[in-house]
């Protein structure tokens, strides 16, 4: 499946795709064929802007404090997922399913967090580490 987003035009009810250009490519594969379109409102999720101060300011950040101070270093997504253990604190529940235990994971990865949520994050996490004298700088 492919995804392409667009807006529906004011007035002549028209939709139209961004990024033609480029999506052109991705469309050929479909010309002749019968197709499936589902019309919903666009999410935003994270700008890659977040994205990059996440990934390359933020955990970068903890990673240097923590091989400095302790003399630990942690990888990146070891740190990731101390993030979201302890800052997006997912739900976890373990439910039996075919007579075996299953532990569910209910809650927003950062990379489902839309803009807003990515930002309250951004905040908590500064907070967070913060009062553990990890200053992480604002995104520029």
């Amino acid at each position: 499946m492919d995804l392409f987003i667009g807006k529906v035009n004011e007035g002549t009810h028209i939709i139209q795709i961004y990024d033609l250009r480029f999506n052109r490519k991705y469309l050929d594969k479909y010309v002749g064929k019968d197709v499936e379109v589902e019309i919903r409102l666009a999410s935003k999720t994270r700008s890659q802007k977040q994205n990059r101060w996440y990934w390359g300011v933020a955990i970068p950040t903890i990673i240097k404090w923590q091989l400095n101070q302790e003399g630990i270093e942690y990888s990146k997504d070891e740190i990731h997922y101390f993030i979201l253990k302890n800052i997006v604190k997912p739900e976890v529940k373990v439910h039996p399913v075919m007579g075996e235990q299953v532990i569910i994971h209910k809650s927003k990865t950062t990379s489902q967090m839309n803009t807003k949520e990515f930002n309250a994050f951004k905040d908590n996490l500064q907070l967070y580490f913060a009062e553990r004298d990890i200053i992480i700088p604002d995104p520029v």
